[in-house]
């Protein structure tokens, strides 16, 4: 079982460098455990610190404490407590260029509903695979970088 250690700290400490600039955490919003626990070991090794969310309350409120240090926000789009779009709105009111990855089961979420598509706003259907998300992280850090291929920063 994983245990998260969200709970008494937002950010796990493992990393090995800082592939986002000064920016240098992962903001995950995943109500499932199993996921949240591949998510936070894939994240760790590519040198992201990971704080963890179960809901998109906690979430508004690790965000609101950690803003700076995030590089990314990878959410589930289905939350016990709303959607992740609309959570992910309400971030980019604070920061409107906050890079953003949606992930959903479900092809009713392939529509990313109020947030402007083409902006540092991508789509992961579930199921994935760790490259497939390690290949679509990359391309993110590239973009936000505005670097060369994401390969230099250990995604691929």
């Amino acid at each position: 079982m994983f245990h998260p250690i969200h709970s008494t700290s937002d950010a796990l400490t493992t990393r090995t460098s800082l592939p986002w600039g000064e920016r240098d955490s992962v903001l995950i919003i995943e109500d499932n455990e199993g996921i949240a626990g591949l998510l936070t070991i894939m994240l760790g090794r590519s040198g992201l610190q990971v704080i963890w969310c179960q809901t998109g309350q906690e979430a508004l409120e690790k965000y609101a404490r950690n803003h700076e240090s995030i590089a990314f926000v990878l959410t589930d789009c289905r939350l016990p407590d709303g959607d992740g779009r609309e959570i992910c709105r309400q971030m980019r009111q604070q920061r409107p260029d906050l890079p953003l990855v949606f992930s959903s089961g479900s092809a009713a979420f392939l529509n990313l509903g109020p947030l402007p598509s083409g902006q540092m706003v991508h789509f992961l259907p579930k199921p994935y695979s760790p490259k497939e998300l390690l290949v679509l992280v990359g391309k993110l850090q590239a973009e936000v970088m505005s670097v060369a291929p994401a390969i230099s920063a250990g995604f691929v």
